[in-house]
Order: structure tokens, then sequence, then C-alpha cells
């Protein structure tokens, strides 16, 4: 399993800290998290994210793995279900999407955002995040 966290080295500590709390009310704490992290995203020495910029794509992580027999490639919405549900593990997502399909992948994680739409049992900003998920067999 292969993932990009890179994002995480660009937030104040108290930023961080206050954005990902439970207690939604002060959104000046997500302001700021998000105001640090534009002015390093997508530039040299920050992060890289694909967006409508096609440079970003010279930014990748890349490598070779020996073996590989399928993948998931996942966005951070499509990923919930092991990052922030704790609803199976890297393993169980895989077996998943490769039974059920990348609908009923992003099905599932719909599942859950709708549990708790106001973020309170799994703290987040959003109802739903963005999922995109793409399964592949060797």
């Amino acid at each position: 399993m292969m993932q990009d966290k890179s994002v995480e080295a660009f937030a104040s500590d108290s930023a961080r800290a206050a954005s990902s709390g439970k207690d939604k009310s002060d959104k000046s704490a997500l302001f700021t998290l998000i105001r640090e992290q534009q002015q390093v995203r997508n530039r040299p020495g920050g992060y890289w994210v694909a967006q409508v910029d096609p440079s970003a794509a010279a930014h990748a992580i890349s490598g070779v793995v020996d073996d590989v027999r399928g993948a998931a490639l996942l966005s951070d919405g499509a990923a919930l279900l092991v990052t922030d549900f704790s609803a199976m593990d890297w393993s169980g997502l895989l077996t998943f999407a490769y039974e059920q399909g990348p609908s009923a992948l992003i099905a599932a994680t719909r599942e859950y955002e709708d549990r708790d739409p106001d973020g309170l049992i799994w703290p987040r900003y959003k109802h739903r995040d963005d999922a995109t998920a793409v399964v592949c067999r060797l």
C-alpha cells in the first residue's frame, strides 16, 4: 500500500489540530489550514495535487513493484472506509473492490457518510467528500 501524505507536512500544528477537532463551530482553524495549504500547493518545495494544472503530473509519486496482480487507485474520499471510518483495513478494501467493483466501494463510503452527516462520530468538514476509484486486475 502506498499513500501520499505529503500535504500533512504543510500545516501548522495548531491549525491541523484545531481543524481536525469535533467542534466545527469555529471555522477559523479550517480557514487557516486552507490558507496555509494554498501557499504551498502545486509549487516547488510544496506538495502537488492533480487539478487543472497538468504539470502536477510530473511530481507524482512513482515506483516499481514486483509481482503485482492488481491495484486500486483511490482519491482520499474513496479511501475513507479505511482512513476515517475504520470500516475495514486496506486488504479488506482491496478484496471488496475486486469483488464488488468501484461503484459499490463508493456506495459503501456514501452509506458511512450518511450515517454521520454532521461529522460528530467521524469529524470532517463536509458531509460527503469527492470520491474516485479505479480498480484493476492484471
